[in-house]
């Protein structure tokens, strides 16, 4: 997989990486602040935002191919563990997962 968008049969696709990570580590009060920092306190901001991530379900995260190491750096400074799965996506199945 490339670091653009591919195309198939007319459907244009990207990279992105599906990341699984845990947070049973963390105390509820460190657990609360990382989610601050993922989500943002209003919802709006956070490294959610600032990469283009998408929360998929719990501790579930696609993100775009060129941000994927902000992530994991994110979840390095937590003490999160996690597993990193390439995926090719349509752009208009992450809109729709983005609301």
């Amino acid at each position: 997989m490339g670091e653009g968008p591919e195309t198939t049969d007319h459907l244009t696709l990207s990279e992105m990486a599906l990341i699984t990570y845990s947070t049973a580590h963390l105390m509820p009060k460190d657990k609360t602040r990382f989610y601050y920092a993922l989500k943002g306190r209003d919802g709006r901001s956070g490294m959610l935002k600032r990469t283009g991530a998408v929360f998929l379900a719990k501790s579930v995260l696609l993100v775009p191919r060129q941000h994927e190491e902000d992530v994991r750096g994110f979840l390095g400074f937590w003490k999160c563990g996690h597993t990193v799965r390439r995926a090719l996506v349509s752009p208009a199945e992450v809109i729709s997962h983005a609301g």
